[in-house]
């Protein structure tokens, strides 16, 4: 069997180490080290006995003489081992920031670091710290070609004994603590996603009595709100969404939303994400700009494709996540169906159309009817298609002249033709303000029941 490459080690080399340039070390292997058997046997049984990557981390720091730190392949911190009580700055700014800085890993991207790393799966020797004469080796942990995290040590100009075995010894165990965290991991987001997606779709008070004691069983807290986003990919001619798009959504989705502990359960055409809250937080405006980041990512990622959004209203307690994701469904709806394709709408902004919408699902839309309306779509359908749109661009903008006529870019003449073509047909007098609010009210339960259909 062909040795497995694991990561690698380097010396310090003076400024040369300074940069944020990759430097060629040996390669650390899968192979267990001859020469440090007991370290590896203490760290295999440390995994075995469920000791944590915390008591890994400071075993390793002890053996290597030299601090020590785990992270995800988000560089997200997991663990650390010092070796010294004195304070450590790069140490310290790991823990402040829960990882690696996002400014730092920019700079590694810049730089070429991260390809090293991420691509070539080889280490790199930084600097610990900006303009630092101290330097840290990245190591990344791979099983399979994949990468499951980095380990990384403060480079000692005078290593201890078998520093490279202690290393190589480390790097294997750690690869194998990452492998079995992420299947405990992904088996508990599996539990996690089944509960959430029947939780999404619950419509009885049965089903809703059986999923509260699931919650229950499963230990999730009852009083625990949400914000429930939905996205959906726009619709495009001749071009289905295929199962590939959404996973690809999903894995944006499940990037931008690592720190959160958010869900992300998959749909026909999109996704849709609980995003828990916590002392009110997130906010309305970092939903918002959440959102507008999915937006951005995925045009990023799949130019031919946009996404539309809504977004329910934020709930106080678990249960009322079915409430929140019908809301959510609306939101998205309504907002592509009066706006166009690629935005953002929020349930609680939907103002006269969350009014309209729950007497559309109340009673027979067909209850609210209005005549005049009714016969001048039945006359844009015949024979002039632009006279809805016109009566519809003059209502909102209260019946101002030059603000219509800019707004349809048609001379004001025209416009004042389609108005008096307009009064013919419905038979009503557009002066009235009863009227034109009767013909907007009619316009906008129009659209609802278009979109319920």
């Amino acid at each position: 069997m062909k040795n497995q490459v694991i990561g690698q080690s380097t010396p310090t080399e003076g400024a040369r180490a300074l940069c944020d340039e990759p430097v060629a070390p040996h390669a650390l292997r899968i192979e267990a080290p001859k020469d440090t058997p007991a370290l590896q046997k203490r760290l295999l049984d440390q995994v075995l006995e469920g000791s944590g990557l915390e008591m890994m981390a400071r075993t390793l720091a002890k053996e290597l003489h030299c601090s020590v730190c785990v992270e995800d392949k988000q560089f997200n911190l997991l663990a650390i081992g010092q070796a010294h009580p004195a304070p450590e700055p790069w140490l310290d700014e790991l823990i402040v920031n829960k990882g690696t800085p996002v400014n730092t890993i920019k700079r590694w991207e810049s730089s070429g670091v991260l390809h090293t790393l991420r691509k070539e799966r080889m280490p790199v020797t930084v600097a610990a710290l900006p303009d630092s004469t101290v330097t840290r080796t990245v190591h990344p942990l791979v099983i399979s070609g994949e990468v499951y995290g980095f380990f990384s040590v403060l480079n000692s100009e005078n290593p201890p004994p078998f520093f490279q075995n202690h290393l190589e010894s480390g790097a294997v165990v750690l690869s194998i603590e990452l492998l079995k965290q992420k299947g405990t991991t992904e088996s508990e987001q599996k539990v996690k996603r089944d509960f959430f997606r029947d939780l999404l779709t619950a419509n009885t008070a049965a089903m809703m009595e059986t999923l509260r004691r699931r919650a229950t069983y499963l230990g999730y807290a009852l009083n625990t709100g949400h914000w429930v986003i939905t996205v959906e990919f726009d619709e495009q001619p001749h071009n289905e969404v295929q199962p590939e798009e959404v996973s690809r959504l999903v894995s944006i989705l499940n990037a931008l939303l690592s720190f959160r502990q958010a869900i992300v359960i998959n749909q026909a055409q999109g996704a849709t994400i609980l995003y828990p809250v916590k002392e009110a937080q997130p906010s309305a405006e970092k939903v918002l700009q959440l959102t507008q980041a999915i937006q951005q990512k995925v045009r990023q990622t799949s130019a031919q494709w946009s996404v539309s959004v809504g977004v329910g209203r934020m709930n106080d307690a678990l249960m009322d996540t079915p409430q929140s994701f019908k809301e959510s469904l609306h939101a998205l709806k309504i907002g592509r169906h009066t706006q166009g394709p690629g935005h953002v709408t929020f349930f609680s902004e939907l103002g006269i159309y969350r009014m309209l919408l729950q007497f559309a699902q109340s009673q027979d839309p067909n209850e609210f009817f209005c005549e005049p309306l009714q016969r001048l779509i039945d006359y844009n359908q015949q024979t002039d298609k632009e006279l809805v749109k016109t009566i519809a661009a003059f209502l909102e903008c209260n019946g101002n002249l030059t603000e219509t006529s800019t707004k349809l870019f048609i001379h004001r003449n025209t416009l004042k033709y389609r108005l008096e073509r307009i009064r013919d047909i419905t038979q009503i007098d557009l002066d009235d303000a009863e009227n034109r609010l009767l013909l907007h009210l009619g316009l906008k339960m129009n659209q609802v029941v278009t979109y319920l259909r």
